[in-house]
Formats: structure tokens, sequence, C-alpha cells
């Protein structure tokens, strides 16, 4: 399920993206309506585009500037840093003022018009200068503080200086992690705040009073005002709370748990009983995250447990060996590789030749081409996944980087966290760390150890949000000015207690500033992004599995990533060793089940960057199928109620779908919607490309004949569906094609049909076998399969298909041509081919007789010796299907019942088609209800339903109608039936709405441009000469053969045609259909009897004929000559004919049943004679009608 889903996880956020896209461009378009402001002239026009060109280049330059001063905290880099924002900030103020007095509608193109929206808003760009150098001067000042920090060693001497280099990260969280003094663990805990939030208070103070001087410029109340806006939630503050609230409870009772674990280890004198937890216990400097406790807090701590940063250590691993292994674990999806520049720039481990921010980032430059990241990373476990989650941010960057600037970002600032998270919940569990050989093969997840690691994942992920809510909690009362500058630290740990239920290990006051030893608020980075994304991330997976139990059976689709690689962002989705459903063949309505299915691989690659002009190729490559008869599977009450209701839902369905066509037939379709269609499926077929290789489909019997079990079944070697040029030679299109014409072609290669009788069955195989079993089971075109008795084929094909998609310039060409081309098709049955075929139509009517009683059939084989099993099977199948079920059908209680579902379903039913978005609840009782009743009750329930709402729909359209119209127009309005032609009008140009809704004007016109359709153009009025289809089929030798094994020469009879021929016509204006056919030579050969054949019947031709064909048969429909409405032509030569008695005698004894088969030959006669009967009487009325309507 881990890798699977990341295909569902693309789907979620390319839908979330256009949502939000979608909100922005409809913004975007109701201000460009109401904006009153004049348009700029041409040059001033072009000074803003240099401009705004300019601005783009100072981002870049800027993005650099940053990134070089956390790598490298020298003076240089920070002046350099000042003097690239101050030329931004001047740039923004220069442009703004030009803006001042016109309109952003001056701007065309999508990407100028936001860009110019954007410097209407300065944000803290329009502080005074001096304003905004003191910000930046105090922001800067307090990351350097943090970034910096260098701590004394626990017992060192606090005078002796040299002593006190220690790196806070990663050496002091590393002692944080690990270290279970309580004292050393106090020590260090001071110290660090000593160090960092303590010096920076006032600093603190005046950043506060700038950056809301700066937001209210932009017209926000304060700071936190202005990044809750960032989640365009109207209730977000109460949404928050509320989710909170609802993680609550667990949370608590995993901190008592804790507590009490930590009581246990450290004694009553560190840690109270009913105090909050000391916050230095927890693992970590901030107690945001306690899972470097798990040792002293795990539920089973005698389970074996892996320790994978002790086999990371133990395999050599380097830190540049675990970014390596990221990066194979996101090309393993089939996502994109690292740059060269991300290799060589990016900062892995901490330089010792300087400072450095150490916190782990990401960083995007927006030039399409440098993606970096920024950790001080160890090897450890911890730093893998850290190392997976940045890796995952890059990978979002390069997906997006094809979009437009402001679609590049996420749509919130938790939405990009969360996509790392996801990604980090698949990388951390065993399965993963098993196949990337991290943990041993043989570990085995037993209830305990289940639990553990569910136990630790909650010290990871449950112990967060608290901290990651009252972090911007506090800063939100700090910038509103509810908590003032003299109550920071003790409203800091108000919240801490209150929502964490920790306190410091040491008395605090407010000389003290704790909240600033947390790199997030010194940095001015909005910490809540971090408390939606530990929300989002499991929001995500609760998706994504959604998504999979209805797009996938979870069972169709490999764990790891070398069974599965879907890159939907890539263009391409690679599925390999699908297991297939056991209803894979219910369709055919057959008696049967899959017991082996197994896609090889199946390959989509869609070019998404140019959808329109580039091939989508469609490959699928080694499909293998068994099936075996019911009989032969084992009954499962829970698989066949599940089949049973999956069929009732097939028929369902087939009932809706008949009703849409009608009602569309009904409605009728618009020229104007026709035309659309059309092309756009043309496009389509010439995009297409189709790939099938290896596919053996096969069912085995031995229930029919147990003495001698039969197999059957279907195999194609490769099948291509391509694009070519006028040559017919393979070509890839470029995208930029004029031609009017498409050319594919189809090549059909080694197709076959066999039947094996008194054979040796796979089922009979291991399953580790199967697979190189259908493999060789194949033929090709230099081979045939050993040992298999092929009744048709192999066949080899070759067809054509031109498209002309102008017919109407000169209307010379026909809109479709087709031609097919065969070499040579056999069909080949023997007599025991044609007895099994006897005996499996009469065991699988049998079989299906017999279905609705296999849940109380006795699981045997053998009837002798089991006399009492057999006969108690018979009683209940009377009892149960006969006796008890006419007795159940006329209880009250069971008619009571039913009418109770009927009335649920009728009631469910309406509400589902009066609801725009029907609730889970509802959804549930519509199943339960199609569960109970059958497919008839359903489909009358459904159309007595629907009929009742369109009537109510009618009825309230004419009272509305109605109330909108006046006394005159109410009379004068029934002379027409304006409404309801309206309302079918609109219906009719459905599909085009949609498109016009869905699509932007730039999107509609690239994609009427890519297909050839004009709006505006006028239907093609085509001449009563013009040919619209032309199809034509020719097949060199058709072989048709009788044989008998039991004879030492096999071959009894055989039938041979020669360059047969069709062609067809047809002409849209005339509504005229010419069909003609050809035979060239038609030879029957007998019996071997000693070492001549006889020909029984050979084509006569005299000398006249030359090389004329044998048959040619001509039939028209509204022939151009007007003379008749049909007309039919046949020209045949002579035949000679000879009869040989010991060919006939054996045919004819091939053919005559056994008295066993002479009952099924009856029912298939008669059911012919049935038919025949049908179509004479419809042939009498079709002719009586014809002479009627003459």
């Amino acid at each position: 399920m881990i890798l699977n889903s990341f295909y569902a996880l693309g789907v979620i956020l390319c839908t979330v993206l256009i949502q939000t896209s979608a909100a922005d461009l409809f913004t975007i378009a109701t201000a460009k309506a109401s904006d009153d402001k004049p348009i700029a002239n041409d040059k001033l026009k072009a000074e803003l585009l240099a401009l705004f060109k300019k601005s783009d280049e100072l981002s870049l330059e800027q993005t650099f500037a940053m990134w070089n001063y956390d790598s490298d905290l020298s003076k240089k880099n920070a002046e350099a840093q000042h003097l690239v924002s101050m030329e931004i900030i001047a740039l923004r103020k220069s442009i703004h003022e030009k803006l001042k007095n016109i309109s952003c509608n001056t701007f065309d193109e999508i990407v100028p018009y936001v860009q110019c929206r954007m410097f209407n808003n300065l944000g803290l760009a329009a502080l005074p200068t001096e304003k905004y150098t003191e910000y930046s001067s105090v922001l800067s000042d307090m990351q350097k503080l943090f970034a910096t920090a260098k701590l004394c060693p626990y017992n060192a001497s606090a005078s002796n200086d040299t002593k006190c280099n220690l790196d806070f990260d990663p050496t002091v969280i590393n002692i944080m992690a690990t270290s279970r003094d309580p004292k050393e663990l106090a020590y260090y805990w001071q110290e660090f705040r000593n160090k960092t939030g303590k010096l920076m208070r006032k600093k603190y103070a005046k950043y506060v009073q700038i950056l809301n001087e700066g937001v209210r410029l932009s017209h926000y109340k304060d700071a936190g005002d202005s990044w809750i806006a960032l989640y365009n939630q109207p209730h977000f503050k109460e949404t928050i709370e509320k989710l909170w609230t609802d993680i609550k409870p667990l949370y608590v009772e995993l901190h008592a748990y804790v507590r009490r674990k930590l009581l246990a280890k450290y004694g009553p004198e560190v840690v109270f009983e009913k105090e909050p937890i000391p916050a230095h216990l927890l693992g970590n400097m901030w107690a945001q995250s306690w899972s470097n406790i798990y040792d002293i807090t795990q539920p089973y701590p005698d389970i074996q447990e892996p320790d994978i940063t002790k086999e990371l250590q133990r395999q050599n691993y380097t830190v540049l060996k675990m970014f390596k292994k990221a990066e194979d674990f996101f090309l393993s999806l089939n996502m994109s590789k690292m740059t060269t520049d991300f290799w060589e720039n990016s900062v892995f481990v901490r330089p010792k030749d300087r400072d450095i921010v150490c916190h782990g980032s990401a960083w995007d430059f927006h030039d399409g081409k440098t993606y970096r990241i920024k950790l001080c990373a160890l090897v450890g476990e911890d730093d893998l996944t850290t190392i997976h989650h940045e890796m995952g941010h890059i990978e979002y960057d390069m997906m997006y980087s094809q979009q437009l600037p402001f679609y590049q970002t996420s749509p919130n600032p938790g939405f990009h966290e969360a996509v790392g998270d996801t990604i980090v919940l698949s990388v951390k569990t065993h399965k993963h760390l098993k196949r990337i050989g991290l943990l041993k093969e043989d570990f085995k997840d037993d209830p305990e150890s289940t639990i553990n690691e569910l136990f630790k994942f909650g010290l990871e992920r449950l112990t967060f949000p608290p901290f990651g809510y009252l972090t911007d909690l506090w800063r939100w009362s700090v910038f509103n000015g509810s908590i003032p500058e003299d109550q920071y630290e003790t409203a800091w740990w108000k919240l801490r207690e209150e929502y964490q239920g920790v306190q410091p290990p040491m008395p605090r006051s407010e000389d003290d500033f704790d909240p600033g030893s947390k790199y997030h608020i010194p940095n001015n980075v909005e910490y809540l992004r971090y408390f939606v994304s530990y929300i989002s991330q499991f929001q995500f997976h609760k998706a994504v599995t959604k998504f999979e139990s209805q797009e996938f059976d979870t069972q169709y689709l490999g764990t790891y990533a070398n069974q599965l690689k879907i890159g939907i962002w890539g263009g391409d989705v690679v599925l390999k060793n699908l297991i297939l459903k056991q209803s894979a063949l219910d369709e055919l309505n057959l008696p049967i089940r899959t017991i082996y299915g197994q896609l090889g691989q199946l390959t989509l690659k869609i070019p998404w960057k140019n959808l329109y002009a580039a091939p989508v190729e469609a490959s699928v490559d080694s499909l293998y199928l068994l099936a075996v008869p019911n009989q032969d599977v084992k009954y499962d009450p829970a698989k066949e109620e599940q089949w049973a209701q999956d069929a009732k839902q097939k028929e369902i369905n087939k009932v809706e779908l008949a009703k849409q066509q009608e009602k569309e037939k009904e409605e009728g379709k618009e020229k104007a919607q026709d035309s659309f269609v059309e092309k756009l499926a043309t496009q389509i077929i010439r995009n297409v490309q189709v790939f099938i290789k290896k596919i053996h489909i096969r069912y085995e019997d031995r229930i029919t004949n147990p003495r001698q079990p039969f197999a059957a079944g279907i195999t194609l070697y490769n099948l291509t569906v391509h694009t070519t040029d006028d040559k017919w030679t393979h070509y890839i299109s470029s995208g930029q094609e004029t031609s009017s014409m498409i050319y594919k072609m189809l090549n059909l290669e080694a197709a076959s049909v066999y039947w094996n009788t008194d054979t040796k069955l796979f089922t009979e195989k291991d399953t580790s076998q199967l697979e190189e079993l259908f493999l060789h089971g194949i033929a090709d075109k230099a081979r045939m399969a050993p040992h298999y008795q092929y009744i048709i084929g192999p066949i080899n094909a070759v067809s054509r298909l031109r498209i002309n998609t102008k017919p109407e310039t000169d209307f010379s060409l026909p809109k479709i041509t087709l031609e097919l081309d065969l070499e040579r098709l056999q069909v080949r049955l023997s007599k025991d081919q044609y007895k099994d075929l006897i005996r499996l139509v009469d065991s699988l009517n049998h079989m299906s007789k017999a279905s609705m009683y296999r849940k109380y059939r006795p699981n045997l084989d053998v009837y002798q010796g089991f006399a009492k099993e057999w006969w108690h099977f018979a009683y209940r199948c009377i009892l149960e299907e006969q006796v008890r079920r006419r007795r159940r059908n006329w209880e009250w209680s069971h008619m009571r019942e039913h009418r109770t579902h009927v009335h649920a379903y009728e009631k469910a039913w309406r509400a589902k088609l009066t609801t725009a978005k029907p609730s889970a609840q509802l959804l549930a009782s519509l199943e339960a209800c199609e569960r109970y009743l059958d497919a008839m009750n359903i489909i009358l329930v459904r159309q007595k339903i629907e009929n009742a709402v369109a009537r109510e729909a009618h009825l309230q359209t004419q009272l509305k109608a109605n109330e909108n119209k006046g006394w005159l127009g109410g009379w004068l309005g029934g002379w027409g039936g304006g409404v309801s032609n309206q309302a079918r009008e609109t219906k009719k140009n459905e599909l085009v709405s949609q498109f016009e809704e869905a699509m932007t004007a730039k999107e509609k016109e690239k994609l009427y441009k890519a297909i050839g359709y004009q709006e505006t153009a006028l239907p093609a009025v085509y001449p009563e000469s013009f040919i619209e289809a032309k199809c034509s089929f020719v097949m060199h030798c058709l072989e048709i053969e009788i044989r008998d094994e039991e004879l030492s020469s096999p071959r009894v009879l055989i039938l041979v045609l020669k360059q047969m021929k069709a062609d067809l016509e047809k002409k849209p204006v005339s509504q005229a259909l010419r069909v003609a056919t050809s035979v060239e030579v038609l030879s029957v050969f007998g019996l071997a009897q000693g070492d001549k054949v006889p020909q029984l019947i050979t084509s006569k031709r005299s000398k006249d004929d030359g090389e004329g064909t044998l048959l040619d048969v001509l039939f028209e429909i509204n022939p151009s000559c007007r003379t008749c409405d049909q007309r039919i032509y046949v020209n045949a030569k002579p035949l000679q004919v000879v009869y040989d008695a010991r060919t006939l005698i054996h045919v004819t004894s091939i053919f005559t049943p056994d008295q066993s088969e002479a009952d099924v030959m009856y029912q298939l006669q008669e059911a012919a004679a049935t038919k025949m009967i049908e179509f004479k009487e419809m042939s009498a009325l079709g002719l009586q009608n014809a002479i009627t309507n003459h």
C-alpha cells in the first residue's frame, strides 16, 4: 500500500492545486471587471514589463544571497543580502508609484497581470527605508545569535572560554537525545537558553513593533492576522482549536503513560506524579518530539527492536550515501533525479570552517534548475527520514516548476510540509526498511513489536501538535498586544503547561526569553504550518487509502518500488506484477472462475506538457490468466456473496447506461457538438499509440470429462497500433503537423485459439512455474507452441487506417479509409475437439443450473462411499430452494421486511437525486438496501423515483415561469413551448458547455487550435457522390480443416479459399451503401487414400475466363443509378464436384454424436430452429413493410 498510494497522492495534490488556481483566477477575473483605472500607453506598458522582468532577476539574486548567508554567516554575505533586499525594496516602490493610476487590465498575459496586482500591495516594502533597514538588521542579528551560539560543556568552568565551543546542532541536540542524567540535561537546557533567547529579548520586541507597522500598511490588523490570511479560511482559528480538541484526549493518555514511565526512571525527586513533566527529560530541547526517550518508555522492553542507526553505521553509510538512498526512493516512484547543482552546492554536513544556519531546509531558487538542501546531518535514523522529508520538498518544487510562477508554491504553508511528512510516513515502515536492507527480512512484526512501533510513532507524531499550536498562539497574542513585553516568559510557560503539560526544570523570570530559543521565532517563520502538516499528512494518507480501495484492489499492486513505479507527474505510469481479480471473466456470464491472473507490466506515457500534440502511449506486456469451472473452486460464502453483488451491480449499470443512451438519443445532438466531439476524438486517435505483447488466457476443465481433461485458450504474441507517415513508415509526431491526414497502422502477430485434448493441466503445477508455462504456450511468427492443438491461427495481419480530417477541401478523399490485409487464416477441428466442445456445452449448462446449489454441495469429487453426504445434499437443495423459499415468500414478516427495504430505498434514492453531494450516511443506506434487494426491484424503484422527481421538477419550472410572466405574458406564452424547447436546446449543447465552463479562454483556444475546431465554422455540406467511409478486406488464404487424430493420416477434409476480397463504401448524403465481395479459387480435398488425395471440389475456368474471379457478389442500397432502392448482383463460375465415399463417411462419423451427446445436439438443433423461425418472421415483416411503403 505504501507506494501505490503515491499515484493517488499525485491525483489529490493535482486536484487541490487546480481548485486553488481556479479560485485565484476567479478573483483575478472579478478584479479585472471592476478596475476603472485607465489603460497604460504602449511606452509605459513596455517600461513596466521591463521593470517586472528586472524584479524577477532581483528575486533570483536575493534567493542566492539568502542562501549564501545561511550557508556562511559572514559579515560580507550579510551585507550582500541586505544590499539586494534594499535594491528590491527600491524597485518595488518605483513600480508601485507607476501603477498608482494605471489599470492592471493593461496586461493581457496572466503573469504580468498578477505581478501588477502584487506590486499594488507592497507589504513590508511600504515601510520607510530607515525602518525597513532597522527591521532587516534586527532580524539578521537574531538569526545570527541563534546560529552561532557556542555552549560550555557540562561541569566545565564558565570562565574557561576556550572550552565553550560546543555547537548546538548537532552536538548538544545529540546529548539531549541520548543522555539520561537529569542534571546534565537541565544544564544544557538552561545553557542553550542563556546563549540564545535571553540575549535577543529586546531585539524581538523591536522586531514585533516594526513588523506590525509594516503589515498594517497592507491593511492587516497585525502580523498574526497576515499569517492567518495565508490559509484563506474564514473561521481558521476555530477550526484549529477544534482539531486540537479532537486530538487532545489521546495526547493526554500518552502524556500520563510517559509521565508514569519517567517517574519510574528518575524517581519522585525529579518527576512529580500529578504535575507537568519537566521539559528537559523528554529527549528534545523543546520537548516537541519525545521519540528519543522511547528506550525508557517502550511498552514491551524485552521485545527485539531494530536499531536503524546502528545498522546504518554497521553498513558504513555516510551522509552522502543516505542522500543517494533517498534519491533512489524517489526514482523508484519515477520522480526526478537531483540536479548536478544539487549535489555540488548543497550543504549535507556542518562545515568546520564557518558558521551556518544548521536548521534543515529545502531551497527552490525558482529558476527551473537550481534546487538545494541545507542540513547538518549525522548518520542515523532521524536524519535519514529528515533527508527524505527535505528531498520531498525538492521533488514537489521540480514537479511544479513548469507552472506559472505564482502557482509554483503550495496552496498554503502547511500543505508543502504535509507532502514531505506523508513521504516520511511511508519511509519509516518496516516493509520499506527491509526493502532497502536496513532491517533483516526475518524480522517479524508480532503484536508486541507492532505496539512498540506504533507507540514510538506516537512519541514522534502525536506529541508535536500541542507545541506546534501554542507556538503561534503565543505569537498571535504578542502581535495583537494581548501579551505585553513584560509578560513574554510568563505567558509562554502558561501555554506550555496548558497545552503540552510540561514545566521548566528550574524557575523562570521575565529576564529570560525562552520563546527566542526556538529557531522559527527569531527567524520570522510562521509555525502553525507544522501543526497543519501533522494533521494533513494523515488526511492525505486516509485519502489515498480511500482512493486505493476504490480504484485499485490492494491485492492488485505490489508493495515495493521494484513492483510498482508510478510517476504521474513525470508522465509515466508503470504498474508491474499486478494480480487480477478472480471475477476477471464474470462479463462472460459463464460458470467459470479465475484462479490465477497476472499482468506483468502496464505502462502509460502521458505527455502532460504537450497533451494536445504529443503521442499518448499505452502498453500491456505479459497478461496471463487461468480459469476453471466453478465446481473446481472451493465454495467461499463471502466471495460468492461479493461476486453475486458485483454481478447485480453490473446488470443495474447496463440498464442505467441504456437509459442514458436512450435519453441522449431522444434529446438529439447539435451540429456544433457533433463537430467538436468528432474533431476531439480524431485528435485523440492521432495521438494514441497502443502496444500489446504476450497475452495468454487459458481455461482448463477436468470436470466435464475427468478421464480426458482438456484446455482451451487464446494467445497473442504482439499487437501494435501506431501513427505513420503517408508511406506507412513508423512516425513520431512533433506536434507541429499541418497535414489534414492521419495515418494509423495496426500490426497483428500470431493471434490464435487452441484446444488441447487429453492434456496436462497447469493447475497441477506449482504456482511458481505458471509464468514460464504461459510464456512457452504463446506462438510467434517463427514458431508454434509444441504440443498445442490450434483451432484458429496463428493469424498475422496488417490493417491501415487513413483519416481525412478535412474532407470538405475537395471531397475527393473519403473521411475514413480502412484496409485490412490477412495473410492466412487456418481453422481446424478434430474429432476429439468437437466431442470436448459438445460435452463442454452440456457441462456449462449443467453448472449454470447447479450454481445456485453450490453452497449446499459437499466438497467431494467421488460418490462411492459418501452416499450419506450426497443424499443430504439433495435433501437440502429441495428443502432450502423450494420448500422453505416458497414458504418464506408468503410469510407476512418477509413481505413486510421487503416493503420496508423498498420504502427505505425509495427515500434514499430520492435524496441522492435531489442532493448535490450525498453524505456518507446516505451512500451507506443505499448500499445496504441494494445488498438486500434484487436487480429487478432496484431498477423498478429507480425508474419510479426518477419519473416522480422529473415530474416535480417540471412542475416547479412551470410555476417559476408563470410567476415571472405578467398577465399578458401568461396568455401569450402558451402559444409556444419556449421553456421546454429552451431546456432541450441547453441539454443538446451540454458537452460543449462543460468544456467552456471548465476551461479558460486561453486553454480553449489552445485546444481548439490543436484539434482544428472553430466555433464559428459552418457544418460541411457534402455532395451526393461523396464517399464518407471506404473499407477493403483481403484474405489471401482461408483453410478450414476437419481432422481425426486416430487415423494414420489425420486430415479428413480441407477447404481452401484463395484471394477473398470485400469492399464497402458508404455515402452519407444519399444514405447509400455498396458492398462488393469476390473469391478467386475454391478447392476441397478429401481423405488421403494411399498416395492419392482426392480433390472433391475444383474451380472450373474456361480459356476465355483468363485470371477472372470464381465468384463476384455486389450488393447496393440506394445505388447511384436510382433505378431501385436495393440491388444484388451475383456472377459465379462453374465448379467441378467429385463424390468420395470414404471422405464423407469419416466426416459423418466425426460429427455424429454418441448417445450421451444426443441430448445436447437436440437442444442445439431446437435453439437453432427457434432462431431461424424468428429470423423468418422478422424478414417477412420487413419485406411487407418495404412493399407497403414503396
